[in-house]
């Protein structure tokens, strides 16, 4: 699915872009409020509520049958650690999911959102505060969910981001470089400098 934002002047400030058109796939002159409906933002929030593993996972499309939970929980490389609890997805979770590792809880909301397979997804710091063990398992989950959909990723660990199509490097909400990985290291920038370490993220 193709993103493509029509402005009249490139955009310096990040503000600017809710007076563009979007075209998404085949949709034109798609609006801000528009996209807002159709992205899906709740059902990746790495909350948990208070009921079991599946119910939890079935937050985002309630009518699903067990056998889509397993399949959307093995596309987030969660099924196994599901697997090891003692009652798999009849597991009971409370309000704020403290049975689980934050790890653990990113994965579940992966699944929630392959559950529900919106056209779009907002992932905001979706790798943060877990350790690189459990990133590395969940960077894979959201590799396989972003896949063919259009994705818009905010992050600080450039791990998240570095297979993007379009990564723009923001400053205080000016956009002060754009392009992909690879572009990017070649200017030699502010992304190069984060991205060797020359630089650290305030």
């Amino acid at each position: 699915m193709k993103l493509e934002i029509n402005l009249e002047t490139k955009p310096e400030n990040i503000a600017d872009v809710y007076n563009a058109l979007i075209k998404l796939g085949c949709c034109d002159n798609v609006t801000w409020s528009v996209l807002n409906d159709e992205k899906e933002k709740e059902a990746t929030s790495a909350s948990s509520f208070t009921g079991t593993i599946e119910e939890n996972i079935k937050y985002a499309r309630p009518e699903a049958t067990h056998e889509e939970v397993v399949d959307a929980a093995k596309f987030a490389n969660a099924d196994s650690f599901i697997q090891h609890l003692e009652n798999g997805y009849e597991t009971k979770l409370s309000g704020d999911g403290s049975s689980l590792s934050q790890g653990q809880r990113q994965l579940l909301a992966i699944a929630r959102a392959a559950l529900a397979n919106p056209p779009v997804l907002i992932l905001d710091e979706a790798t943060s505060s877990i350790d690189s063990r459990t990133e590395k398992l969940v960077q894979n989950g959201l590799d396989n969910l972003m896949r063919h959909r259009t994705t818009f990723v905010i992050a600080h660990r450039l791990s998240t981001i570095k297979n993007s199509h379009a990564i723009m490097v923001m400053d205080h909400g000016r956009i002060i470089e754009r392009g992909n990985h690879k572009q990017l290291l070649e200017k030699k920038g502010i992304y190069y400098r984060l991205y060797t370490g020359d630089l650290e993220i305030d």
